[in-house]
């Protein structure tokens, strides 16, 4: 089954070293839109236009191939 890693910026690196085991990348993808809107969620982006990234690849820290990409930005034009 292959490993995913799912890798997260958003002013600060956090880099996926133990991965996850996926049967395919749709999980893969399916996954990392579960997982970033409760992080989003939880965590509440700036609304500064700062943006937040979550990456996923196929080698720990980072590296390797990005497999796909989220990218979110919030700015409060009231």
């Amino acid at each position: 089954m292959p490993q995913y890693y799912f890798n997260i910026s958003d002013g600060q690196t956090v880099l996926d070293h133990e991965g996850q085991d996926m049967i395919d990348l749709v999980a893969a993808r399916t996954e990392a839109m579960a997982a970033a809107g409760q992080m989003l969620s939880e965590h509440r982006p700036r609304w500064d236009g700062t943006t937040w990234h979550m990456w996923v690849t196929d080698e720990a820290g980072g590296r390797g191939k990005t497999l796909l990409k989220l990218v979110f930005a919030a700015t409060d034009n009231s």
